[in-house]
C-alpha cells in the first residue's frame, strides 16, 4: 500500500518530481506483491539485504565521523531497490505492509548519513577512539607511556 503525503503535493496537478516518485513506488511495490512467491521472495530479500548493507556504512560513517560519504553513494549505484526505496522515502511517501512501515529506521540512518556534506562533529566518545587508536597502534598504552621518560633517548647537549 501507499501513503502519499498530499499536503506537499501542489495544486491539483502533481509534479514530474512526485510523478517519478510515484511511479518508482508502483514499481517496487508491484514487484514485492507479485503473484509469483519467487518474484516477491527476491525483491524483498534484495531490498532488506541492501538496506541493511547501507545501513552498516552509515553507522560507520556516522560513529566514525572521518572521511566523506561517497562510499555509500557508490554502493547505491549498485543497489536499484535501495536507490528506490530512498526516492520514495524522500518524498514522503512511505511503503507499508500489515500496517507497519518498511524498512524506516534503517532508511532514516541512511539519509542521515547521505545529507551529510561533511562528517558530524565529534562527541566526547567518538574523540577519545580517534585519539586512543593511533597512539595504540604506536604501542603506547597509557598516559604513563608518553610522561615517564624514554630510556633509548638521551636529552643533553648535542654530541659532537
Amino acid at each position: 500500500m501507499i501513503r502519499e503525503d498530499i499536503s506537499n503535493f501542489g495544486l491539483g496537478a502533481p509534479s514530474i518530481c512526485v510523478e517519478y516518485h510515484r511511479r518508482l513506488a508502483v514499481a517496487l511495490t508491484s514487484s514485492l506483491e507479485d503473484p509469483s512467491a519467487r518474484h516477491s521472495n527476491v525483491t524483498l530479500n534484495l531490498v532488506t539485504k541492501q538496506i541493511a548493507h547501507l545501513t552498516n556504512l552509515s553507522n560507520t560513517f556516522l560513529t566514525i565521523r572521518e572521511g566523506t560519504n561517497l562510499h555509500i553513494r557508490r554502493q547505491l549505484n549498485y543497489f536499484m531497490q535501495a536507490r528506490q526505496l530512498l526516492s520514495i522515502h524522500s518524498s514522503k511517501l512511505l511503503l507499508v505492509k500489515h500496517g507497519e512501515k518498511m524498512l524506516h529506521n534503517g532508511l532514516m540512518k541512511i539519509n542521515e548519513a547521505l545529507s551529510l556534506r561533511r562528517p558530524p562533529p565529534h562527541t566526547l566518545s567518538t574523540l577519545i577512539t580517534c585519539i586512543t587508536q593511533p597512539l595504540m597502534s604506536l604501542g603506547l598504552n597509557g598516559l604513563h607511556d608518553l610522561t615517564s621518560p624514554n630510556p633509548h633517548f638521551h636529552r643533553g647537549p648535542a654530541k659532537r
